[in-house]
């Protein structure tokens, strides 16, 4: 007996005895202390939730116990186990909505648990009796949905930015050209100048793209570890994977080319001595939906200038307008020619990939 002997005794004074070392059986049901969604297979939808608890666990799976709030990340829901039954990290297969692998703080989803059928139990059998609506953190990489290139910054004609969108919100926590690797038949002398996140949009400026052609053939690439590694995440600090080269679609309106060699013209194509036809030419190709209402025509001293439809080659970047003029006239001074002018209503000039050029 250690210290004052016989200290534990019961009430009419009988000393316990000494008590040889003997285990402690568990008698506590596991806890969940973690629970996260994620993107296993990083395609951009959350396809699994991963529970942690405080000791090795057994779930038997019935749907009807679990009950999963969306909130802000759409459509979201369990359905079975997936992986890691009988372990400490329970993986449940989950599913939400495409493109979305990540929400804002106090928008997330939440899950419970109220056994009905089913059950969580620890080896020694005990239960979990319930586990109230718990928000589920971001374990999710944003995934890529789609890039484009633009011409926004200076609008003139020449690609400056590619918005490369993602499936949540994005940080660049460290802007290096060298993260990223654009490729593609149109890709030489191009570099990334800044880059710059809005929302879920990577926003990357370009320098030395071609002068005045809106229709490149580029491919983008990201490498995680290059420079600084992870240096693109979401607001969990998940970092985005490396990303393969992809095509770069067409988010660039074409533009009029009024620069030298390229300025609209009007012509005489049959050489009877009248204009019969305007040359309109653009920053790609186009395909003019005309409406007569949309163009302007004005004549100064080539009289009676005026332009009513398509003559040729619509569906290319340089397009024939019918034009008519007075007779006998086909040259005026410089600073007296005519002048045309656009501005969509009824009509449209779009490029293959449906951007519009609004006016001109």
């Amino acid at each position: 007996a250690a210290g004052i002997a016989s200290s534990l005794d019961d009430a009419a004074g009988n000393a316990v005895g000494n008590l040889s070392a003997a285990s402690l059986s568990d008698a506590s049901a596991p806890v969940l202390s973690s629970v996260r969604y994620e993107d296993n297979d990083t395609n951009g939808t959350i396809d699994r939730a991963r529970l942690v608890f405080t000791e090795s666990a057994t779930i038997t799976y019935v749907d009807g116990d679990w009950t999963a709030t969306a909130n802000s990340l759409t459509s979201f829901d369990v359905s079975a186990i997936s992986s890691g039954n009988i372990s400490e990290t329970i993986y449940l297969t989950a599913s939400a909505t495409s493109n979305l692998t990540g929400v804002g703080a106090g928008t997330q989803p939440t899950l419970s648990f109220t056994p009905t059928t089913g059950s969580i139990v620890d080896a020694s059998s005990n239960a979990v009796s319930s586990i109230s609506a718990t928000s589920l953190t971001d374990g999710a990489a944003p995934a890529r949905v789609s890039p484009s290139y633009k011409d926004v910054v200076s609008v003139d004609g020449m690609i400056d930015r590619v918005d490369v969108v993602f499936s949540e919100p994005v940080v660049v926590a460290t802007c290096e050209s060298s993260d990223y690797t654009i490729g593609g038949a149109d890709s030489t002398g191009l570099s990334v100048a800044s880059c710059t996140a809005s929302s879920s949009t990577l926003q990357l400026v370009f320098s030395d793209a071609p002068a005045r052609d809106t229709n490149l053939t580029l491919t983008l690439a990201y490498t995680a570890a290059s420079g600084v590694a992870n240096s693109l995440r979401d607001d969990s600090s998940n970092a985005v994977p490396n990303l393969s080269a992809t095509a770069i679609s067409d988010a660039a309106a074409p533009r009029f080319r009024t620069d030298t060699g390229y300025r609209p013209k009007y012509q005489d194509a049959n050489g009877d001595g009248q204009i019969d036809r305007a040359l309109v030419q653009f920053t790609e190709p186009v395909t003019i939906t005309y409406s007569d209402a949309d163009w302007t025509a004005t004549a100064n001293t080539l009289t009676s200038f005026d332009v009513s439809g398509i003559s040729s080659a619509n569906g290319t970047a340089a397009v024939y307008l019918s034009a008519t003029a007075a007779a006998n006239l086909t040259g005026v001074s410089a600073g007296t020619q005519p002048t045309i002018a656009f501005s969509a209503s009824g009509g449209s000039i779009l490029d293959g990939s449906s951007n519009s050029l609004t006016s001109f």
